[in-house]
């Protein structure tokens, strides 16, 4: 099991992001974008939490840079093992909505280890 978790902000200059949520994006991609990992020991990350407690606030100055609500996305990408559950609480899911912002869920199976 590996989660990824993205936070991608497109509409402006990965400079312009960075300076308005004072941190710079997490690798060099055409959008500003901060990257989690969690795997299979780790404790559960809670990411919407990270995410949204960044952009909280900042939301009038991205919009003056350019970006809207439609161009920030939050990505859940999930390799899996044997099955695919994802569970989300209502407050976070009511968290989001009220944001204005998209999940974007992508999972797949694990290659099987070849011996």
């Amino acid at each position: 099991m590996h989660y990824k978790y993205i936070l991608r902000i497109a509409g402006a200059t990965r400079a312009e992001v960075a300076n308005v949520l004072g941190r710079a994006s997490s690798e060099d991609t055409e959008d500003w974008n901060v990257t989690l990992e969690e795997r299979q020991d780790d404790a559960p990350t809670p990411f919407l939490d990270v995410f949204l407690g960044l952009l909280d606030g900042h939301f009038a100055s991205l919009e003056r840079i350019g970006v809207s609500r439609d161009d920030i996305t939050v990505w859940l990408l999930y390799e899996y093992d044997e099955q695919c559950n994802l569970e989300f609480t209502a407050a976070d899911m009511e968290r989001l909505g009220r944001s204005g912002i998209s999940l974007c869920i992508s999972c797949w199976q694990a290659a099987e280890s070849v011996e």
